[in-house]
């Protein structure tokens, strides 16, 4: 509830820095192909070019389903 996150769909956490490396983009479109269950995303983590990441979620569709919340000190709050 404090991250605004709703309990009633499926949560999927992406943690890490360098998010071209690690794959996110990899996941936003397999995660775009998802039509039926509703699911968010939180990603956690320092990224350079956070804006062609939150581009190509909108290009998506998900767009409302992933939460872009950068680096934290504790992590352990999203798990």
């Amino acid at each position: 509830q404090k991250l605004s996150l709703n309990p009633d769909h499926f949560q999927f956490l992406f943690v890490g820095h360098n998010f071209r490396r690690k794959g996110l983009e990899k996941l936003l479109h397999a995660l775009s192909w998802i039509k039926e269950e509703p699911f968010q995303l939180s990603v956690v983590g320092k990224e350079k070019n956070l804006v062609a990441f939150k581009t190509c979620a909108q290009k998506l569709g998900l767009g409302e389903k992933v939460f872009f919340f950068g680096p934290q000190k504790n992590v352990f709050s999203f798990y």
